[in-house]
């Protein structure tokens, strides 16, 4: 019986593995890209998406320009030139007004999503844009900037109001701001400082800090889901994930993900959370609702910024070295559930059962 036991525990180990091989492979550097490849100018940087209009913009560095892709064909349908590497990008699908970072001009610049025409820009007051935010139920824009030369003002998150595109307030943050992200549902907004690995929580009202949150090593961008009240936060130095509870403002878990994790995108439709790693070239897959890594898919070199439209299902991911954008099929291309090992757990807790009724029966004569 014992020998029994131990073959039929093997035989199940290669069933799991053979069907974890099948239905969830782990990506790697060199696997073919899950897609279509969206060829770029120049090393883009963000990206983000109007799920209502069906329009994927990205800002580039090298280009100093802003690429527009249709969703509905995934191709290029116009180039609008700036000034300088751009940083961020983000868009109100309400207005349907674009907002993008310039670096060199310390500015963010306001682009009409309809005709692709700059409507404003707003000076920063000699601060350089690093991530931009959008809340569209109060149309404000929240953009994480620094300076170049320290002080104790150097970091901060400017307001912007989208009705007439002045600087409501300047909040002081953390050490090296590098991402900013808004729970419209209960109006915070969260900042990472990279350089103090902390984050920080800000109420959209008073715009006051009322929480300071420890997570990894060198944060970088989040995603919030509303719904959950859970931010995601991007650990770059630690390889990790930390998943924050927004009504306690704690750190409720810390997930694996690839090598130097850069941004994360929610999926409201699939609950799932897409963390872009840059050393890999791939994109790590989070189950919100286990808060476990699922498996991985493949981009391009140096994936950088991820923006999904839930609409259509499409995850659009700019590959910073390889000049491209990757536009995946959540639907087909995401792994689904590791059946191999839930299949292995399974038979593992039957095998056990069996075994502790054949060692009780034992016991008992």
């Amino acid at each position: 019986m014992r020998k029994n036991i131990v073959i039929g525990l093997a035989v199940l180990v290669t069933l799991a593995l053979v069907f974890s091989a099948n239905v969830l492979p782990l990506a790697s550097a060199n696997t073919t890209v899950n897609g279509t490849v969206i060829a770029i100018p120049g090393e883009p940087n963000a990206v983000a998406v109007n799920p209502i209009t069906n329009r994927v913009f990205i800002a580039n560095r090298v280009s100093h320009s802003l690429t527009i892709i249709d969703g509905g064909s995934n191709t290029v349908t116009a180039e609008v030139p700036m000034n300088g590497p751009l940083t961020g990008v983000a868009v109100n699908a309400i207005t349907n007004e674009v907002y993008v970072g310039e670096a060199d001009s310390n500015s963010v610049v306001v682009l009409d999503g309809s005709t692709n025409i700059i409507k404003a820009s707003v000076g920063l007051e000699n601060h350089i844009p690093t991530s931009i935010a959008v809340d569209a139920k109060s149309n404000r824009i929240y953009v994480a900037a620094t300076l170049a030369s320290y002080s104790a003002t150097s970091n901060v998150v400017l307001v912007i109001d989208g009705a007439t595109n002045a600087i409501l307030q300047e909040i002081i943050v953390g050490n090296n701001p590098q991402g900013v992200a808004v729970n419209t549902a209960t109006n915070l907004v969260f900042v990472t400082n990279s350089g103090s690995g902390t984050v920080y929580a800000i109420d959209g009202l008073t715009s006051r800090v009322v929480a300071t949150i420890p997570v990894g090593a060198n944060p970088q961008g989040l995603a919030v889901d509303t719904e959950t009240d859970t931010i995601y936060v991007v650990n770059s130095g630690s390889n990790t994930v930390s998943a924050i509870d927004g009504s306690s403002n704690t750190v409720v878990a810390n997930i694996p993900v690839g090598s130097i994790p850069k941004e994360a995108a929610f999926d409201p439709q699939t609950d799932r959370i897409y963390v872009t790693n840059f050393d890999t070239g791939t994109v790590s897959v989070i189950d919100g609702s286990s808060r476990t890594p699922i498996g991985s898919v493949a981009a391009g070199s140096e994936p950088l910024g991820v923006s999904v439209n839930p609409v259509t299902e499409q995850l659009y991911v700019t590959n910073f070295d390889s000049a491209s954008v990757t536009a995946i099929n959540t639907a087909t291309a995401v792994p689904e559930f590791p059946i191999g090992i839930a299949l292995l757990l399974s038979g593992v807790m039957s095998f056990s059962l069996v075994a502790l009724r054949y060692k009780s029966k034992r016991d008992t004569r």
